[in-house]
């Protein structure tokens, strides 16, 4: 999947649209982020109810500061525990595949045990009956 970018100083933006009315809705986003002026401001939200709703929103943290620290606060934690989750899910995995190893080597060293302990029954067996030829 090839993605493209394209950049727009939006300084350049807000000199071209300076008089210019807002049209489409890529220009009411560029104008969005780009002017700061009140009137251009009433003109993207008149544009669409959702630019109005962003504009207040951005007032109401620039009148409570400490609110967009809340939240910056809560998604800090957030991320936290997520890494938590995924460190721990990591570890749990790993500690499953090491289980899985060890019992494989377990049964490994039964078998190899019980082929010694064949093999050691057997030399017993014919040293008794080496003994018993004597």
């Amino acid at each position: 999947m090839r993605m493209e970018y394209v950049f727009i100083p939006l300084d350049v933006y807000r000199k071209k649209l300076h008089n210019k009315a807002i049209e489409t809705e890529l220009e009411a986003w560029l104008g969005f982020l780009a002017f700061d002026d009140l009137e251009r401001i009433w003109e993207i939200s008149r544009y669409d109810t959702v630019f109005g709703e962003m504009y207040h929103e951005l007032s109401e943290f620039r009148r409570k500061p400490g609110e967009v620290l809340g939240m910056f606060s809560e998604a800090l934690i957030q991320l936290d525990q997520n890494d938590a989750k995924y460190y721990a899910e990591t570890l749990r995995k790993k500690t499953e595949a090491l289980e899985a190893m060890l019992q494989s080597k377990d049964a490994e060293i039964a078998g190899l045990r019980r082929s010694k302990d064949d093999e050691i029954a057997e030399l017993q067996k014919r040293i008794k009956q080496l003994e018993s030829r004597r």
